[in-house]
């Protein structure tokens, strides 16, 4: 039988009330490995998909809370990604390539 592939996803929440960070850390812990990037956005290196994700957030979710939960191809740069953000962000995304 095949292993799941590890992929990145991305998870980015726009927070109408007080923000679960609390809640989401030992949550995205459960990935293999995960970076938050920005406060409100974590890239996931996870073999989970984004529906599982969601049903593992949905209940940290308040009621007006919303999440964005997709999969990013970070297979080469700049083909498939480029900007400008902290070199350790960088370094991550090459760790998992």
């Amino acid at each position: 039988m095949t292993e799941p592939r590890a992929r990145f996803l991305l998870v980015s929440f726009t927070w109408r009330g007080t923000p679960k960070l609390d809640e989401l850390k030992p949550l995205f812990s459960t990935a293999l490995d995960w970076v938050r990037y920005a406060s409100h956005s974590w890239i996931l290196w996870t073999t989970n998909g984004p529906d599982t994700w969601l049903k593992h957030i949905k209940p940290h979710l308040g009621e007006n809370d919303l999440v964005l939960i997709c999969e990013l191809d970070l297979s080469n740069s700049p083909e498939t990604y480029i900007g400008w953000n902290a070199q350790l962000l960088w370094d991550w995304i090459r760790k998992h390539q």
